[in-house]
Formats: structure tokens, sequence, C-alpha cells
């Protein structure tokens, strides 16, 4: 059985989960994180949009849980870590969004967003399990965090995986063999 402490240095550590994940694209694609990425695949101003709002959401976040941990005088020191680490990472994603050209910074941003996603959802999963309500009810809550954060995550590292194969395809292909000098 794990321990008081042990179990909330686990909470710490949870929303930094998609960093495994996309470590591993990083190891995968390393031979191409020098490489361009395609204005398409960098979706700037729309990505920026969103990263933003996202980035105001978890700043009310992080203000609105300090006032209710000091009015309450209540122990919500994961969930104001939480959405802090959230409203961090969508800012470094936001300011990274400005020189996202190579794949390499393409995979931090897309890292730190993931990291801020999940953040968030731990964020409402820590207010719940701090609230007096029954172990079904959290039951639930954690299993719809999971259903709803972990199949976004999935399928975005399976198309980042191919707009990764693809630009390392085009790299192969592109490339100039080293021309042979013949002495005659």
């Amino acid at each position: 059985m794990i321990d008081g402490q042990a179990a909330r240095i686990l909470f710490y550590i949870v929303p930094f989960l998609p960093l495994f994940s996309r470590g591993a694209l990083a190891a995968e694609y390393f031979d191409i994180k020098n490489e361009l990425i395609s204005k398409e695949q960098r979706a700037g101003d729309s990505y920026r949009a969103i990263i933003l709002g996202m980035a105001a959401f978890s700043f009310a976040g992080v203000v609105g849980i300090v006032a209710l941990d000091a009015a309450r005088q209540s122990e919500l020191q994961i969930p104001v870590f939480y959405v802090l680490v959230s409203f961090l990472c969508y800012l470094s994603a936001l300011n990274m969004q400005e020189y996202k050209f190579f794949v390499s910074r393409d995979i931090l941003s897309d890292a730190l967003v993931d990291v801020a996603n999940l953040s968030l959802l731990c964020c409402v999963m820590a207010l719940v399990f701090s609230a007096n309500y029954g172990v079904l009810y959290k039951g639930v809550v954690v299993g719809l965090g999971v259903l709803a954060w972990l199949p976004d995550h999935l399928v975005r590292l399976k198309y980042t995986w191919k707009d990764y194969g693809t630009i390392r395809t085009k790299k192969a292909h592109t490339a100039q063999p080293d021309k042979e000098v013949s002495i005659r």
C-alpha cells in the first residue's frame, strides 16, 4: 500500500506523463529534429488562439483556487499546483508558437500543451477528491477524465507520428548522394 507521502509525490508526477510519450516521439525522430515543418503543420494562428484562451482559463483557475483556499482554509495545494503548471505550460507553448519552425520545437510545444491539458484535468479531479463526495462519484470522475484525455492524446500522437514520418521520407528522397570522384 502506498503511504500518504508517496501518494502525494505521485500526484505531482501525473501531469508530466505526456513527456514520456512525446519523449519517445523525439527519440524516434531525433534524426529530423532540425528539419523545417510546413505552415500547415505549425497551424500558428489557430493554435495560438486556442492556447491563449486556455492560458487565460488556467490563470483564472490559479487565482480562483488560491482565493478559495484562503477563504476555506482548506488543503488545495495540489489543485493549485496543477493549474499553475497548466498556466505556465500554456504560456510557454504560446511563446514558442512564434518560432516553432523545426520538428524539435514542435515536439516541445506539443508536449507543453499535453502537460497543460492533463494538468487542468488533474485539477478538476483533485478538487473533486478534496470534497466530501462518495467513492463511486470520485471513481466516475476519474474514469470520465481518463476517457476524455487519453484518446485525444493518442490520436494526436498518431497524427504527429505520421507527419514526422512524412518529413523523414521527404528528407530521404531529397538527400543528395555523395558524388563519387573517379580517378582515371
